[in-house]
């Protein structure tokens, strides 16, 4: 059995894809109890549990996603979440809230559904462990570094709070099975009321063919996970994370607000808008790319990929969905690889200080794009907001503001 945080279309069109592939060529996983990412989200809307996943490249290709057996809401179905939970049977956990759904926000223990997602987990594995059973596999898919190194030190950090009970903490760290991530697969969700699919089916997901989920664990994972391509286990994520995370969602990040101000929907139509192609090509090959480690022809190889990818005339992803929790992640996909030109002895790429300069002028005039539950002061000033540690999680640095504050 299988918890599933989270109900977005990665997640159906990605993991949940890559479950019925396995189960189809005769490995099933177990059933999937798919969950809310937030507590109060809308769950009504699966209640055929059940979708169809569309693969668009140079063929399409459609697939019945049908490994769904329930389907709870964090909130209103609390009791049965926490029945869950209890399942001898279940043997894995995986989640993606996106950046902003993991982290630590302080909240009274009552009976009823905490509030965050990791609030939430650290009371189901607390009645897994007074139920006196081992912890489960857990995988968060979310886009951070060390994902679930992170995700386990707020678990902890609410247990301490909460139980002070330092048996259920030791049974944490060494019964319940913590491995970091890499998802990698262009999902650009539903198709449409106009598409013959989107017809169909209400719940439709289109993505792209190409999909990889990298995991830093034993082989004895294989058992409990889906039996397809694109899954690698590897005792060393970093690689593959830093490249995959600074040039397609890096470059994703740091254009999405420049084609929302221009007006272009999706990115198949930012490749053939020759400035915003430029601003992608300039971000990915001359301040992006030079900052990796490893070898230089082989990451310039691998950003022409992503242009590929970013050119698939089939998907219709949309820069209003990419540009949703901007601020976030903004922090973790585009920064880094600023911070990695000043460490090399380089100026503030200027692209990639477009991109923040951008997305403060989005959210300082509460364009539509924005959807986010972090926001900015609207009484401060550019320079203030650039100064505010508190919404950049830390310093910018003196060249990064001044960089921002000249363009």
């Amino acid at each position: 059995m299988i918890l599933q945080f989270g109900t977005g279309n990665f997640l159906r069109g990605f993991f949940d894809w890559m479950l019925q592939e396995s189960a189809d060529a005769g490995h099933d996983c177990g059933p999937v109890i798919m969950t809310t990412g937030t507590a109060h989200g809308n769950i009504a809307r699966f209640s055929s549990k059940r979708w169809l996943v569309a693969e668009r490249g140079v063929e399409e290709r459609v697939s019945s996603v049908q490994v769904v057996s329930d389907c709870l809401q964090g909130a209103g179905d609390w009791q049965e979440l926490k029945t869950v939970a209890c399942d001898p049977d279940l043997s894995l956990i995986v989640s993606n809230t996106t950046e902003m759904g993991v982290q630590y926000i302080a909240e009274e223990l009552t009976d009823a559904c905490p509030e965050s997602f990791p609030a939430r987990l650290t009371a189901l594995l607390h009645a897994r462990y007074l139920a006196k059973l081992s912890g489960p596999v857990i995988l968060p898919f979310e886009l951070l570094e060390d994902n679930a190194c992170v995700l386990k030190n707020i678990v902890q950090k609410h247990a301490i709070q909460w139980y002070a009970d330092e048996h259920f903490i030791d049974w944490l760290a060494s019964s319940c099975q913590w491995y970091n991530t890499l998802v990698d697969r262009i999902v650009s969700g539903f198709p449409g009321q106009h598409d013959v699919l989107g017809q169909q089916d209400a719940n439709c997901v289109v993505c792209e063919p190409y999909h990889l989920l990298v995991i830093e664990g034993p082989p004895s994972l294989q058992d409990i996970l889906p039996r397809t391509d694109g899954l690698i286990l590897t005792d060393d994520l970093a690689p593959y994370r830093l490249r995959k995370v600074r040039c397609l969602n890096g470059v994703h990040t740091a254009t999405a607000g420049l084609a929302i101000q221009s007006q272009v929907e999706t990115v198949i139509a930012a490749t053939q808008h020759p400035c915003i192609y430029e601003h992608i090509r300039t971000c990915l090959f001359d301040e992006i790319i030079p900052g990796l480690p490893g070898d230089f022809a082989e990451n310039c190889a691998y950003g022409e990929s992503v242009l590929n990818r970013f050119a698939n005339p089939s998907l219709q992803h949309k820069w209003a969905d990419i540009f949703c929790n901007s601020i976030s992640k903004w922090c973790v996909r585009v920064l880094p690889s600023i911070r990695a030109a000043q460490a090399n002895g380089r100026e503030v790429p200027r692209g990639l200080a477009r991109s923040l300069a951008t997305l403060i002028q989005l959210y300082r005039e509460q364009h539509p794009a924005v959807n986010d539950v972090q926001t900015l002061d609207q009484s401060q000033s550019l320079k203030e907001i650039l100064e505010n540690e508190t919404v950049w999680g830390q310093p910018l640095g003196d060249d990064l503001i001044e960089a921002v504050l000249k363009l």
